[in-house]
């Protein structure tokens, strides 16, 4: 079984597509990404420690002496962490204003059983740093604040209570033991920390942290947030939230759990998204330092075309607009492909190889698209975006209707395989549909016949009973599922789409329930995938609305309903639950999972 440390796990997640927060059950903040949120990442440790009667820190992560709650305000993107033990109970309430890039976090004191009214809290911020980002601490006493800053970023704490103490040096070291040095106002180390003692009037302390890319910039952000009353930033923020929730589509839910993750799911992926370019990440960054894969926080062409398609399903369609009017046409090559991974402003991404289902699947999605977008210029760009997309599409097809090697859907095999081939189909297809007068419209004609022989002549195995993953190999793949959805290349009731259904449950089935992506599948040791799981039961939904057949019903609320079970605190749906322990593990509040979630609930339920 593999160990998932706690700095992997995002157990709350606060943002407004420009800033972006995860924190841990405790209330500390694991990573804070601006001023995009897939760029960059500033913290490397950041921590709040309680004094009493100028004892020493009890910080607030210690689980020896604080027991924690945690909870979401409903609807909304504000997060409240209550810190406690028998002597003292601190309310923690964290949200991203919505007008203004900047944390907002504010301190209540609930109870005080200490018997004095001497309280301080410290706050310690160790600022990610490497070879080309040198960190200066400066506590800057015009603006009473902590800045921490490289050559382009300024990260800065701040407050509208005044700063008691500070430290600008080795403050990891110091601060546990309130050896603060007010002489030293600037420093050559990339962690600080200040202190703020509660009022007597008003048992309450509000920081303000953010970011900015020079010091002109900073000493505005911080002037005019001082000026906001910060009730009136909660209530903004909480009304925009609320405003997401009532724009989407509601359903007659089976329980709260359910209803409880769709909300999680409407709240989170607006926030995964660049609201200028559409761009969507994958997820909060898990693993900055590569140690377990690739990194998440970039946007893959095809994974967005399934978030879009949940845009779309509960009516968040302007989202989904955004995404294939700006960021698909920005990040499509000069020959008409799309690369395999972006930042979120439309900058190439770090990449390893290319995958032609990036290509079909956008052409699938602007076409899907195309008459949700009212602007006849707008459609003019996707037009002429689709004729590229298409022109590469059939370039890499040759002859006998065969596409060029590429890597999988899993990016794990290079060559010929089915998924890729069914998004070629079902674009090729719908643009046949789409541009009937199409200068490529024989070799269309001549093209699908040849495809459609292919996807069943190179991967069905007579011998085997089931369509393989690959040309080269017996191995059962869930990634088949696609052929149904979303690409509709076959009927759920075709025989052999059944048996092959039959091999991936017999076969991928892990011991705690839920679906793997292959057979001997090595990434995190294997472990049940959300996506995966969700795809059986979308499979399910469609056979049942053929058949009518109330088993092929139970089955997909079946594989539904153990996603549901099997989600993390908040609601929020991982990549992988763990094969041994049915514990989710790995990559909290995955915006795939959470798409494919959304799917599911409007084609079980329908718009209420």
């Amino acid at each position: 079984m593999v160990i998932i440390l706690e700095k992997y796990i995002n157990d709350a997640i606060i943002g407004n597509s420009s800033i972006i927060l995860g924190l841990n059950k405790k209330g500390d903040i694991l990573r804070f990404y601006a001023p995009e949120i897939d760029y960059m990442q500033h913290i490397n440790e950041h921590k709040v420690g309680l004094v009493v009667n100028s004892n020493c820190v009890q910080w607030f992560n210690d689980t020896n002496i604080f027991k924690y709650e945690q909870y979401y305000e409903e609807n909304a993107n504000v997060v409240y962490t209550k810190i406690y033990n028998d002597n003292i109970c601190i309310i923690q309430r964290d949200f991203v204003d919505i007008n203004i890039d900047v944390l907002v976090r504010t301190y209540s004191i609930e109870y005080n059983n200490y018997g004095t009214e001497d309280l301080k809290i410290i706050v310690l911020s160790s600022k990610e740093r490497d070879i080309d980002r040198f960190v200066c601490n400066k506590y800057d006493k015009d603006l009473d604040c902590l800045m921490q800053f490289t050559k382009d970023t300024y990260f800065v704490t701040f407050s509208n209570t005044k700063v008691y103490k500070y430290i600008v040096n080795d403050a990891c070291t110091r601060a546990g033991n309130l050896w603060f040095d007010d002489r030293e106002y600037e420093g050559l180390s990339n962690d600080g920390a200040v202190s703020y003692c509660f009022e007597k009037e008003s048992p309450t302390i509000t920081l303000f942290i953010g970011v900015r890319e020079n010091y002109i910039l900073t000493k505005k952000m911080i002037e005019t947030v001082r000026k906001i009353d910060t009730n009136l930033m909660y209530e903004d923020t909480k009304k925009y939230w609320h405003n997401v929730i009532k724009k989407a589509n509601m359903y007659n839910f089976k329980n709260d759990k359910e209803k409880e993750i769709y909300i999680r799911s409407i709240l989170t992926l607006p926030m995964y998204t660049n609201n200028s370019t559409g761009g969507t990440i994958a997820a909060l960054e898990v693993d900055e330092r590569l140690e377990k894969c690739g990194r998440y926080a970039y946007c893959w062409p095809r994974d967005a075309m399934y978030f879009m398609n949940a845009f779309n399903a509960c009516e968040l369609k302007e989202i989904a607009n955004i995404f294939y009017t700006k960021f698909v046409p920005c990040t499509q090559s000069e020959n008409g492909m799309w690369e395999q991974r972006f930042y979120t402003d439309t900058s190439f991404g770090p990449s390893w190889g290319e995958q032609t289902d990036q290509t079909s699947s956008m052409i699938v999605g602007l076409i899907e698209q195309y008459d949700y977008v009212e602007d006849e210029k707008l459609r003019l760009v996707m037009r002429n975006t689709i004729e590229k997309g298409i022109q590469y599409l059939l370039s890499v097809i040759n002859e006998e209707g065969i596409p060029n090697d590429t890597y999988d859907i899993w990016e794990t095999f290079y060559g010929n395989n089915q998924y890729t081939l069914a998004s070629i189909i079902c674009a090729i297809k719908k643009y046949q549909e789409f541009n009937k007068e199409s200068e490529h419209k024989n070799t269309i004609i001549k093209l699908i016949p040849k495809l459609e022989h292919n996807i069943i002549s190179l991967f069905w195995r007579e011998d085997l009973g089931y369509f393989v993953k690959t040309t080269k190999d017996s191995i059962v793949d869930s990634s088949f599922l696609g052929t149904i959805y979303p690409f509709n290349i076959f009927s759920p009731t075709d025989e052999k789409v059944i048996k092959t259904v039959q091999a991936i449950e017999n076969r991928l089935i892990s011991n705690v329930g839920g679906i793997k992506r292959f057979e001997n599948d090595q990434y995190m040791d294997g472990n049940p995938w959300v996506i995966c799981t969700l795809w059986l039961s979308l499979y399910y939904i469609s056979k049942y609305e053929i058949t009518n057949d109330i088993d092929d019903k139970n089955k997909a609320l079946e594989y539904f309903d153990w996603v549901t079970n099997h989600s993390s605190l908040h609601g929020f749906l991982p990549e992988q639950v763990c094969k041994d322990t049915g514990i989710p593990i790995w990559v909290n509040g995955l915006a795939w999972s959470h798409g494919l979630y959304i799917i599911c609930i409007d084609k079980l339920y329908g718009k209420n």
